[in-house]
């Protein structure tokens, strides 16, 4: 059977790496990581090996090296997200007021104006987490709600509340998290919006659960993409802004992309798929600059494989 990562509360609960510097705990992770990466070879030449190559163009020995990549940049994401998790609040603001940049402001503020709210894509490309937490002066011209969705797979309830009262420490507020994938998600989300809060929802997880998708392109290859973020945005007519945060020369580097906002004309189903499609396009983008620093290229199988069925699936239906 093909394991790509222990899971992630075992992982967490364990206080992976919080024992060592966080440097050495970085190394350390890498390490692991890409050992089982490169234990699982084999597996990866019939499931991500072929997706690199047809996203990317690179050839054998690039497309290893890309989801190598990818397998030590998720050792990272998982030694800070315990950092995160086990150390003082006064050390993580510490670190965050020191080693976060930001590129693009102005696309997030320029969709905040009059009082909207925003929902900011985040992906896996290193630990958004910083960005959430980063001084609000170097982002935000106000003080600004912020409110995370997290993913259903995520982590143990025990790790989400420590999670919470953690950041909520390093800005010094109350942080707001929705359990994805329910009604009342949705519902919690437009009430947030309305109040004109930064809504963080994580964008390259495809939940294996999910039962609405739009048709889209993503790594230009037929896909599709959860509705659920560009319903919302087209109901409340709020912009929708991705946000990719790199990992470089020691610091994370958040890049804000232009904002996204549904068409004025047309139908709710035909604006849902514009930002739909748009969403992927920006992602494809982020990922086609540094693939090897995005570390969910595991996912990508079961992104197009989905699409093909639905394509076939309506072709029968002609």
């Amino acid at each position: 059977m093909f394991v790509f990562t222990p899971s992630l509360p075992s992982a967490f609960s364990a206080r992976f790496g919080t024992r060592l510097p966080l440097s050495l705990a970085r190394a350390f992770a890498a390490m692991v990581w890409g050992g089982f990466y490169i234990f699982n070879v084999r597996h990866l030449r019939s499931t991500i090996f072929p997706c690199v190559r047809a996203a990317t163009g690179q050839g054998a020995a690039g497309s290893y090296l890309v989801g190598l990549g990818g397998a030590i940049a998720f050792g990272r994401y998982l030694s800070d997200f315990a950092f995160f998790l086990y150390r003082p609040a006064s050390v993580i603001a510490r670190r965050v007021r020191h080693k976060t940049g930001f590129r693009h402001t102005a696309n997030l503020t320029d969709a905040l104006k009059d009082g909207k709210g925003a929902i900011l894509v985040l992906s896996n490309f290193s630990s958004f987490y910083y960005t959430l937490t980063a001084p609000r002066e170097n982002i935000l011209p106000d003080n600004r709600e912020v409110v995370i969705v997290q993913p259903s797979y995520s982590v143990s309830s025990e790790e989400s509340k420590r999670f919470r009262q953690k950041i909520s420490g390093v800005i010094g507020r109350d942080l707001q998290i929705i359990e994805s994938g329910t009604l009342r998600a949705g519902i919690e989300m437009t009430a947030a919006l309305k109040r004109g809060a930064i809504v963080g929802c994580l964008v390259d997880f495809f939940p294996p659960n999910a039962t609405s998708l739009a048709m889209t392109e993503f790594l230009g290859h037929p896909s599709c993409q959860p509705t659920g973020i560009g319903a919302i945005a087209a109901k409340n007519n709020v912009a929708v802004v991705p946000c990719f945060t790199y990992f470089e020369e020691g610091k994370y580097i958040t890049e804000f992309a232009p904002a996204i906002v549904a068409p004025a004309d047309g139908d709710m189903p035909d604006k849902v798929l514009s930002l739909c499609t748009r969403i992927d396009a920006s992602l494809s983008a982020a990922i086609m600059a540094r693939p090897a620093q995005w570390a969910s290229w595991i996912s990508v199988p079961h992104k197009w494989q989905t699409a093909s069925a639905m394509l076939a699936q309506m072709e029968e239906q002609e």
